[in-house]
Protein backbone atom coordinates (compact mmCIF):
# COMPACT_ATOMS: atom_id res chain seq x y z
CA UNK A 1 0.00 0.00 0.00
CA UNK A 2 1.25 3.47 -0.89
CA UNK A 3 2.23 5.75 2.02
CA UNK A 4 0.28 9.00 2.26
CA UNK A 5 1.84 12.14 3.77
CA UNK A 6 -0.12 13.27 6.89
CA UNK A 7 -0.78 16.75 5.49
CA UNK A 8 -2.26 15.25 2.32
CA UNK A 9 -4.51 13.12 4.50
CA UNK A 10 -5.91 16.05 6.51
CA UNK A 11 -6.54 18.09 3.36
CA UNK A 12 -8.27 15.09 1.76
CA UNK A 13 -10.44 14.63 4.85
CA UNK A 14 -11.48 18.28 4.73
CA UNK A 15 -12.23 17.99 1.02
CA UNK A 16 -14.39 14.92 1.69
CA UNK A 17 -16.31 16.84 4.36
CA UNK A 18 -16.76 19.68 1.88
CA UNK A 19 -18.31 17.26 -0.60
CA UNK A 20 -20.71 16.03 2.12
CA UNK A 21 -21.73 19.62 2.81
CA UNK A 22 -22.14 20.29 -0.88
CA UNK A 23 -24.45 17.30 -1.29
CA UNK A 24 -26.52 18.30 1.75
CA UNK A 25 -26.91 21.91 0.63
CA UNK A 26 -26.98 23.80 -2.63
CA UNK A 27 -23.40 25.07 -2.35
CA UNK A 28 -20.64 25.64 -4.85
CA UNK A 29 -17.42 23.66 -4.40
CA UNK A 30 -15.62 26.75 -3.05
CA UNK A 31 -18.43 27.51 -0.61
CA UNK A 32 -18.40 23.94 0.67
CA UNK A 33 -14.58 23.98 1.07
CA UNK A 34 -14.80 27.27 2.98
CA UNK A 35 -17.58 25.89 5.20
CA UNK A 36 -15.62 22.70 5.97
CA UNK A 37 -12.54 24.79 6.80
CA UNK A 38 -14.67 27.03 9.01
CA UNK A 39 -15.82 23.94 10.95
CA UNK A 40 -12.13 23.33 11.71
CA UNK A 41 -11.70 26.88 13.03
CA UNK A 42 -10.29 28.59 9.94
CA UNK A 43 -11.63 31.66 8.14
CA UNK A 44 -11.67 29.91 4.77
CA UNK A 45 -10.13 27.10 2.76
CA UNK A 46 -7.07 29.17 1.75
CA UNK A 47 -6.24 29.90 5.40
CA UNK A 48 -6.60 26.18 6.13
CA UNK A 49 -4.19 25.26 3.31
CA UNK A 50 -1.72 27.92 4.46
CA UNK A 51 -1.77 26.48 8.00
CA UNK A 52 -1.23 22.92 6.73
CA UNK A 53 1.68 24.07 4.55
CA UNK A 54 3.28 25.98 7.44
CA UNK A 55 2.92 22.95 9.69
CA UNK A 56 4.57 20.72 7.07
CA UNK A 57 7.45 23.17 6.60
CA UNK A 58 8.01 23.42 10.36
CA UNK A 59 8.06 19.63 10.64
CA UNK A 60 10.64 19.37 7.85
CA UNK A 61 12.79 22.06 9.49
CA UNK A 62 12.61 20.29 12.86
CA UNK A 63 13.64 17.02 11.27
CA UNK A 64 16.57 18.68 9.48
CA UNK A 65 17.68 20.57 12.61
CA UNK A 66 17.12 24.02 11.08
CA UNK A 67 15.57 26.99 12.91
CA UNK A 68 11.79 27.26 13.16
CA UNK A 69 9.60 29.68 11.18
CA UNK A 70 7.61 32.08 13.34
Amino acid sequence: MKSVHPQVLVVTQLQQRAMQLKSLRALSRQQSLNMAAHEQGFNDYQHYLDAVRKQAIQKMLRQSGRPQIQ
